[in-house]
């Protein structure tokens, strides 16, 4: 990737030269999540009607319009702490540290990811 700067004009060129400014040349790597990894969270869940509450949650994480999907829970930093199905209403997070996680909802058509606080 190539960053121009040119003084009190837009460069017209990606090659061309000029008195003022400059010229700086980047390397971009994309690489996938590793297994158990989540690259990133997608908080637009305008059209799925899954909900989790309360957040903040101390011991179980209730989860409205999510039965038999497969619930996924990360660090932050993407390390997968807890995988399950769905089979009541609820997760029971209380053996889980303090923090703030990643919850993954899939029900097989849509995905639904959201934060969340442990206390």
């Amino acid at each position: 990737m190539r960053v121009i700067m040119e003084y009190n004009t837009t460069p017209s060129s990606s090659c061309g030269s000029f008195t003022y400014g400059e010229v700086e040349d980047y390397t971009v790597n994309i690489a996938a999540a590793t297994k158990g990894q989540i690259a990133a969270v997608n908080e637009q869940n305008q059209s799925i009607n899954i909900s989790i509450y309360p957040n903040p949650v101390s011991d179980k994480l209730y989860i409205n319009n999510a039965d038999n999907s497969n619930i996924n829970i990360y660090s932050l930093n993407g390390k997968l702490i807890l995988k399950q199905k769905l089979s009541k209403n609820y997760v029971d997070l209380s053996k889980l540290n303090n923090g703030m996680y990643i919850i993954r909802i899939n029900n097989g058509k849509e995905v639904y990811n959201s934060k969340f606080v442990k206390q």
